[in-house]
């Protein structure tokens, strides 16, 4: 509005730079992050749509809001020059949004995602401007601490404040959805070194390091999943979920120091650690945390940001302290002696301001929230989709009841208690039947050596 000012780059190269850079980030918002969550196979609309939704809303909050914060240490207000390198700022805000909406897919609904991103771009902004750049003087060129991190423990405050849903628990998969999430995979793998080095200087060397440290932090990442998928699946084979988004734990943890001078040992071992810890967090932590505190995270995001977050700060104040007496070649990063104790400050007040942001934020959203009983991982309640889908599910369910009922007459016994079944007809029960589950196929019933085989037409 009246708070900005067109603003044109002199230098032509300089905006060719700014829109590569944007047009990758923009790919990676609609693109990565959108198909990345459609995992969920009854919320695909939702996943990619309500995705577009937030990255518009954010960035045109988002651009004004992180100006104003911009402003504090200044003592005249200065116009915001809206030109592409704004906007490719404005886009690194929504990454941060879309990370938290991953932590509470499919239990919300699009009021409450809209007032999330509004509060969360507020706290982020603030976080960024008056602490991490501004007080700290932090260094995090790929914005893992101020973007992933908080993002990651914001969206999870969130959702500890939310509970977990005790409705519409379809939040399963088919092979079709995993498929679909493997492009938000593929697009987000591809565009993250573009990601990371956005922000720098076009064509500067700490620019094409953060480039190429990131490529082999994707890398050493990708490799530490497959392996990992395979040793913690009791069957040896590979998860998709694990590749899906552990292989991408490398860009994150890299992040931080991606414009340093290393070794190439040096992001291919952060790159390693991150995938491996983060594919563990997938296959045994978010687990645990659902069962012991009642942390329900539907993407996994403290596992694909959270922690690779965390590596990523910790990876900082190790090697700052490591390269600063020795002279690195960025001596800007290093105007203050103690650089590495301030990267050990920006990171504890970022985890601390993320969280608190967030309970509060899900106490807002609390207020908000859908009607008692509504589906949630769903689509239908609120995108008009094929009236065959729901059709062919409800058919599906009563036909496997009518056919429960009658065997049941015909023999004259009640159906068998054994464990699979029991899981099977409260599937049914409770509307999470669906024509893909592999599971619904054979159900038995007393008396003994009986036994129907049941596959919906």
């Amino acid at each position: 509005g009246t708070c900005g000012r067109d603003s044109y780059h002199k230098n032509g190269a300089d905006f060719t730079n700014y829109y590569n850079s944007f047009s990758g980030v923009s790919i990676m918002m609609f693109i990565g992050f959108g198909y990345l969550m459609t995992f969920l196979k009854r919320y695909g609309m939702g996943a990619v749509g309500l995705t577009m939704l937030i990255t518009v809303v954010a960035l045109q909050w988002g651009v004004w809001i992180e100006w104003f914060f911009s402003m504090w240490y200044e003592t005249d207000w200065i116009y915001i020059p809206m030109n592409i390198k704004t906007l490719d700022t404005g886009l690194t805000l929504v990454a941060s949004i879309l990370i938290s909406f991953g932590a509470i897919i499919g239990k919300v609904n699009p009021l409450q995602l809209v007032i999330m991103a509004l509060m969360e771009a507020l706290f982020y902004a603030f976080n960024k401007a008056i602490f991490l750049e501004g007080a700290l003087s932090f260094m995090d060129p790929g914005g893992t601490v101020a973007i992933h991190m908080f993002g990651s423990y914001f969206g999870l405050a969130v959702s500890m404040m939310l509970g977990k849903p005790s409705t519409g628990t379809d939040n399963e998969i088919n092979h079709v959805s995993d498929l679909f999430s493997f492009v938000g995979t593929l697009f987000l793998f591809i565009y993250w070194p573009s990601f990371n080095g956005g922000e720098l200087e076009p064509n500067s060397p700490p620019q094409q390091r953060a480039v190429v440290h990131t490529i082999l932090s994707l890398c050493a990442a990708t490799v530490g999943t497959f392996v990992m998928s395979s040793y913690l699946n009791p069957t040896a084979k590979f998860r998709p979920v694990d590749i899906q988004n552990a292989t991408l734990a490398g860009g994150v943890a890299v992040g931080s120091v991606c414009a340093l001078t290393m070794q190439p040992s040096d992001p291919l071992m952060i790159g390693l650690v991150a995938g491996m810890l983060s594919t563990f967090g997938f296959a045994r932590l978010t687990p645990l945390l659902e069962a012991r505190i009642g942390l329900h995270d539907t993407c996994g995001v403290h596992n694909l940001h959270g922690m690779p977050g965390i590596i990523a700060g910790v990876s900082s104040i190790v090697l700052i302290a490591i390269k600063a007496p020795l002279g690195h070649d960025m001596p800007e990063v290093f105007i203050y002696e103690n650089q590495a104790l301030r990267q050990l400050y920006a990171l504890l007040l970022t985890l601390g301001i993320s969280i608190g942001s967030g309970l509060l934020t899900g106490f807002v959203l609390k207020l908000v929230g859908p009607p008692k009983g509504t589906d949630n991982y769903s689509d239908f309640p609120y995108w008009e989709v094929h009236p065959w889908e729901r059709d062919e599910v409800e058919h599906h369910v009563k036909d496997v009841k009518d056919e429960k009922n009658e065997k049941n007459e015909k023999n004259g016994a009640h159906a068998s208690k054994d464990k699979h079944g029991d899981a099977v007809y409260n599937k049914i029960e409770n509307g999470r039947y669906s024509p893909d589950d592999d599971e619904v196929q054979e159900f038995e019933y007393e008396p003994k050596n009986v036994s129907v085989k049941n596959k919906p037409k």
